[in-house]
C-alpha cells in the first residue's frame, strides 16, 4: 500500500511523508533519522526515483515488532505537521491527509491495550482535526472483529473528518451491501479512498444508498475524461445514452467482489438507482 500511494504521490505532484509506528532508531521526533524513521517523497526536490529507492528500502528492512504507540506517535505527527508545515498550509488553504496504517489497537506506556488507552487515541485525533486542516483515513490492516468494531465506533460516533476503511475487497462488499451494487468497486476506487479523497461520495458508499442525484454525479465523475464535457444531469434518457456511449469506449476494471474483469459500472442498476423514489416505470 505504503509503496504504490507514494508511486502515485509522486506521479501527480504531492508531496507525501511516510513515518514508522515503531521507530527503529527508538528516537522521539527530534531525533527521528530520514531513512530510518521516516522518509519524504517530494517532487520539487528532484530525483524522485531515488527518493522512492529510499522510503523502499526503509519499508523493506522494517520488521512488525513492539506495541501500537499510535496515540504518541500522532501527537509526534501534529507537532511535526505544526512546525513544517502549518502556516503555509493554512495560508494557501490547503489540507494535508493524516493515513493511519495499523492492524491493532492502541496501546499505553505498559505496552498492552486498555480503556484509557483508546480514550486517548479519539482526544488526540479529536485535537488533531479541530487544530489543523487535517483529514485522517485509519487503514485497517488485520480482520480482528474486536479491532474492526473499536475503528468503525468512532468513525460512526465522533463528528471528524475521518474515514475508516478496511482491504478491497471487504470494502467492495461493504459498498454492495451498502445498495451501491451498480458500481464496480475496483482497486483504483480503493486507492483513491486510501490515499484521502475530499469527494465526498467516496466517503458514503460503504456507509449508505447514494441517493440518485449522487449517483448520477459519480457516474459522471467515472466517466468524464480530462478533455470531455461533463455529462449532462437533465433528462434520464438522455444521461444513460451520453453514459452508455462512454462505458463503451473504457477498459474494463478488476471487479474485487466478484473477482474478475469487468465495466467500470453495471449500467442496468445505475439505470435503477438513478430513479427517484416512488417511480415505478421509465420515461
Amino acid at each position: 500500500m505504503a509503496k504504490e500511494q507514494a508511486a502515485w504521490n509522486a506521479s501527480t505532484g504531492v508531496p507525501c511523508e511516510f513515518i514508522l509506528l515503531n521507530s527503529p532508531s527508538g528516537s522521539a521526533l527530534g531525533g527521528w533519522r530520514e531513512g530510518m524513521d521516516f522518509a519524504v517523497v517530494n517532487p520539487q526536490q528532484g530525483d524522485i526515483q531515488g527518493q522512492l529507492n529510499n522510503l523502499y528500502r526503509m519499508l523493506d528492512s522494517a520488521i512488525p515488532r513492539g506495541a501500537t504507540p499510535i496515540s504518541e506517535r500522532l501527537c509526534e505527527v501534529q507537532r511535526r505537521i505544526q512546525n513544517v508545515h502549518g502556516r503555509s498550509l493554512v495560508c494557501q488553504g490547503k489540507r494535508i491527509v493524516v493515513v493511519l496504517a495499523t492492524d491493532g489497537l492502541p496501546t499505553s506506556s505498559s505496552n498492552v491495550p486498555t480503556a484509557d488507552a483508546k480514550v486517548e487515541l479519539v482526544n488526540n485525533l479529536r485535537q488533531m482535526c479541530q487544530q489543523l486542516p487535517v483529514f485522517v483515513v485509519i487503514r485497517l490492516c488485520t480482520d480482528e472483529d474486536n479491532v474492526v468494531a473499536y475503528y468503525n465506533q468512532i468513525d460512526e460516533e465522533e463528528e471528524l473528518p475521518l474515514e475508516v476503511i478496511d482491504d478491497c475487497c471487504g470494502e467492495a462488499q461493504e459498498a454492495a451491501n451498502s445498495g451501491n451494487a451498480w458500481l464496480t468497486y475496483s482497486p483504483l476506487i480503493h486507492k483513491i479512498r486510501e490515499g484521502g479523497t475530499f469527494v465526498k461520495l467516496f466517503d458514503l458508499l460503504d456507509e449508505r444508498k447514494l441517493t440518485p442525484l449522487e449517483v448520477r454525479l459519480f457516474v459522471g465523475h467515472l466517466l468524464q475524461r480530462e478533455d470531455e464535457e461533463p455529462l449532462a444531469m437533465g433528462k434520464r434518457r438522455e444521461f444513460m445514452r451520453k453514459a452508455q456511449e462512454r462505458l463503451s469506449k473504457m477498459p474494463e476494471v478488476y471487479d474485487a467482489r466478484r473477482r474478475r474483469m469487468a465495466p467500470c459500472m453495471n449500467l442496468n442498476l445505475v439505470r435503477r438507482a438513478i430513479r427517484p423514489p416512488g417511480c415505478c416505470c421509465w420515461s
